[in-house]
């Protein structure tokens, strides 16, 4: 509807919502008008020169009196001389302004965007140019991050109310176009020179000369380690955005942005959370197909208990790298929905139906990077990664080989079948594995070295060594127990989203070293115990078999 409105304006025609309502009762009742439908027919009668009346419309669409309340004071006419409607169109070597039109980027419903040359900086920029202002520029311009575009300034030209946003020009395409190159490929043959080439195409296309490749680290990556690299600088950027108090509200590829070295930057954020004041939690705007369940959710029903945050915007870039990973979005809408509603309840059902892959990725980085992506895509929000830093942080591990190999070794690997068993099965088999066949080593060497010489002692041997480990085992069971829970506790703290103490950190860190050291402190202590009770029972015991006796326990415990 809102791309038929904007058709209309090119003619000087107006359509507004009454017109739809009566063509098409089934699709659109005036009960479930979305507020982004009103205010698109709002900014539809300023740009034909009219002066719309919130009070009417507050009437005419009760259900979202208190959110047009927000929008502070009526919108001017753009056009008050009776300048014609629609976009300004630029021709290809025309100068506006400061700026010189080198080429064009691309058309929204809004505005128009072109490569220019500012002439007094002499720079590429990218030139936006509308009939009307946004929030863009005052959101843009509070956000400093490598990773989101830098906006330069705004300018306001009084000939034809015209608009002209200037930005940093990046070149090298969207994850749209590399999506688009990627997707028939298998996984073997993806890597990240596969990118670079996608980059160095836009590139081209733009007139720019392509950097030099040959010892790009970029180019040898593998597949997931090249999603992960994006996915890595992409949450940082919104982890900024957040920070200040921005949503982004509409990540999609088509608004991630490639710079020549292959950096992504997060772009056009002008459905973002602070351009709407006190509405927040009422937004609606966004992208169906990349939407997490709650926005979902407040898209269908406004009044709905769910509310959008900063773990929304996480789904949706999780979607995003999903389908660069794997060729094809995370779940698609097959079928044909004949109501708003229906479309938005649809995709709220895909979201509950498991995720299953398409590519087998057997690499270590790949089995890491599904991993993190399913807990990010996890249809309740408190599962999810509570924050783009901590999406940020997962995902960084798999651009470390060499450790990730060790957290995640292949399943079929002993590393990897023991890591699927209970954590105190597999200590226990540890621990009784080693100090269970030394033990009896340790009782054959001892009684045939060294307590065979003193035939009156051998029965005793065989009835202090029985007490002996009765007492040693379950006393180190114990330990290895107690071991066990603090490390457990200290993981569920972490999977609730608790921050990690001292103390937490301390025990997951140093339990392998507490382990072995209280391991061989028993061995150590007994060493002493042992051979002090034979000597109870044959005081003739000699003190070289006595150090013996104990040295033999000691080298016990130190393997």
């Amino acid at each position: 509807i809102k791309l038929d409105m904007q058709a209309a304006l090119k003619h000087s025609i107006s359509r507004t919502i009454d017109f739809y309502l009566s063509v098409s009762p089934d699709c659109l009742e005036s009960c479930d008008v979305p507020i982004d439908l009103i205010l698109s027919e709002i900014q539809l009668l300023t740009e034909l020169g009219q002066l719309p009346s919130l009070p009417v419309y507050q009437q005419r669409f009760p259900r979202w009196a208190d959110a047009l309340a927000e929008i502070h004071g009526a919108p001017k006419p753009l056009h008050p001389s009776g300048a014609s409607a629609g976009l300004p169109e630029l021709e290809i070597g025309q100068a506006i302004d400061d700026f010189h039109i080198i080429s064009s980027l691309g058309r929204g419903a809004f505005a128009q965007v072109y490569l220019a040359r500012q002439e007094s900086m002499q720079r590429l920029v990218a030139l936006k140019v509308s009939t009307q202002s946004s929030e863009e520029p005052i959101t843009l311009s509070q956000l400093d991050h490598p990773n989101i575009v830098r906006v330069f300034d705004q300018r306001r030209l009084p000939q034809g109310s015209v608009h002209l946003l200037y930005m940093q020009a990046i070149l090298g395409g969207t994850l749209s176009n590399v999506i688009k190159s990627t997707a028939e490929l298998k996984l073997d043959q993806l890597n990240g020179g596969r990118l670079l080439e996608v980059v160095d195409s836009s590139l081209l296309e733009a007139g720019q000369q392509p950097p030099e490749r040959a010892s790009d680290p970029l180019s040898n990556m593998n597949w997931a380690a090249v999603i992960a690299w994006l996915g890595v600088q992409m949450a940082e950027g919104l982890q900024s955005a957040h920070d200040q108090g921005v949503l982004h509200c509409d990540v999609k590829p088509a608004n991630i942005l490639l710079a020549p070295s292959g950096q992504p930057k997060l772009v056009d954020f002008n459905v973002s959370d602070r351009g709407w004041n006190q509405m927040r939690e009422r937004r609606i705007g966004g992208t169906l197909s990349y939407m997490a369940p709650e926005h979902l959710a407040t898209a269908s029903n406004p009044d709905d208990e769910n509310r959008i945050d900063h773990r929304s915007d996480l789904y949706s870039l999780a979607m995003v790298l999903w389908e660069l990973w794997q060729g094809i979005r995370p779940w698609q809408f097959s079928g044909t929905a004949d109501t708003w509603r229906s479309a938005v309840a649809a995709q709220i059902e895909l979201r509950t139906q498991p995720l299953a892959s398409t590519r087998h990725d057997s690499t270590p980085q790949g089995a890491w990077l599904e991993k993190v992506l399913r807990q990010c895509l996890e249809h309740d929000p408190q599962r999810r990664p509570q924050s783009c830093r901590e999406m940020a942080t997962r995902l960084r591990m798999a651009l470390h080989p060499d450790l990730l190999s060790l957290l995640t070794p292949a399943r079929s690997s002993l590393a990897g079948k023991l890591l699927r068993l209970p954590v105190l099965l597999v200590m226990a088999l540890i621990v009784f594995s080693s100090n269970g066949p030394a033990a009896i080593v340790n009782f054959v060497y001892n009684l045939e070295v060294i307590v065979k010489r003193y035939d009156q002692i051998v029965p005793h041997f065989h009835h202090i060594s029985l007490v002996m480990n009765l007492i040693a085992f379950p006393v180190g069971s114990a330990v290895l127990i107690y071991f066990c829970w603090r490390v457990s506790r200290s993981m569920r703290r972490a999977q609730q989203g608790m921050v990690a103490t001292e103390s937490d950190i301390d025990w997951i860190w140093r339990f392998g070293n507490r382990a072995a050291v209280i391991s061989a402190a028993l061995w150590l202590v007994f060493g002493v115990i042992f051979p002090v009770v034979l000597q109870r029972f044959e005081p003739s015991l000699s003190t070289a078999d006595f150090v013996h006796f104990f040295l033999s326990l000691a080298v016990c415990g130190g393997i």
